[in-house]
């Protein structure tokens, strides 16, 4: 059957898809996390002559959403195929096979992160939608020095605890599962960056050139300025590019980061007015 879910015996054809497609990411990133997800995560492939030919990861997490409810979503990621096999539409025909198994096992909608417009595009075709926002900001590397981080001795944070804490109040946003968000923090600090947290936020930064990326900034009112102090005292000198939430009257000012497909006519219509409320993904992985 050319469908199939992975199994142990095909890390090493995953491994040359991945290489193959993504071909920025070293052999080490490319083993850490297949060896993290293996037999956590369902691998979707398609193969030919039973070898693996195209692939995406299976990744599970949860809407919440004030007006839709809690629905279980699962993240389409490494999307990829094998160069000599493309433009055959073998992906298509894997991922049309992954919402019609994920939506027999339960699964609400699926959602992903195009990393190009042209990939909007491309899953707009198979009946995605923009959905997910988000902000981002620039700021210089002098802008912290206006205020002095307090530099107290903060009690030692769970992550992904942490995350739901200053996502709670948002009305829609992906509660993705602990062991994702300590491995997208230990990625950052892996990369040279950190993550920085105090009693009103957290921002896991990773070195850009000679910027510094925060691939997710969650702050409370009133703790921005000492937030990016903190940052600011951590990388002196570097430009900061961050990326958060739109706040309520933000939509314009946001932009599009993130694709939904609900799986079937029930959860598309609880997903309606759920746009209206800036739906945030956060981590992405990308």
């Amino acid at each position: 059957m050319p469908f199939q879910y992975a199994d142990a015996d095909m890390i090493p054809e995953l491994r040359r898809i991945w290489a193959d497609a993504f071909p920025q990411d070293g052999a080490e990133e490319i083993e850490s996390f297949i060896s993290h997800a293996m037999g956590r995560y369902k691998c979707a492939v398609w193969t030919q002559d039973g070898n693996p030919v195209s692939m995406t990861f299976l990744l599970p997490a949860v809407l919440e959403s004030v007006s839709a409810g809690s629905l279980r979503l699962v993240y389409i990621y490494a999307a990829a195929t094998l160069s000599e096999h493309r433009g055959q539409g073998i992906f298509g025909r894997l991922l049309t096979q992954v919402h019609e198994r994920l939506n027999a096992e339960g699964t609400d909608a699926c959602f992903l992160h195009p990393a190009s417009q042209g990939l909007f595009d491309y899953y707009g075709r198979y009946g995605y939608q923009p959905f997910f926002r988000v902000v981002t900001e620039n700021y210089p590397g002098g802008f912290a020095a206006r205020t002095k981080a307090k530099n107290e001795n903060h009690i030692s944070y769970n992550i992904a605890d942490k995350r739901n804490l200053l996502l709670k109040d948002h009305p829609a946003w992906v509660r993705w599962g602990d062991d994702l968000v300590n491995m997208a923090a230990g990625n950052a600090v892996g990369s040279g960056g950190a993550v920085v947290v105090n009693d009103g936020g957290m921002a896991i930064c990773e070195p850009a050139g000679d910027k510094l990326f925060v691939r997710e900034w969650l702050c409370g009112s009133g703790y921005e300025d000492g937030l990016m102090a903190e940052v600011s005292e951590r990388f002196p000198g570097r430009d900061v590019i961050l990326r958060r939430p739109a706040k309520e009257n933000e939509a314009t000012k946001s932009e599009y980061f993130g694709m939904i497909y609900p799986l079937n006519r029930k959860i598309a219509e609880r997903l309606k007015t759920t746009g209206d409320d800036i739906p945030y993904m956060g981590l992405a992985f990308d």
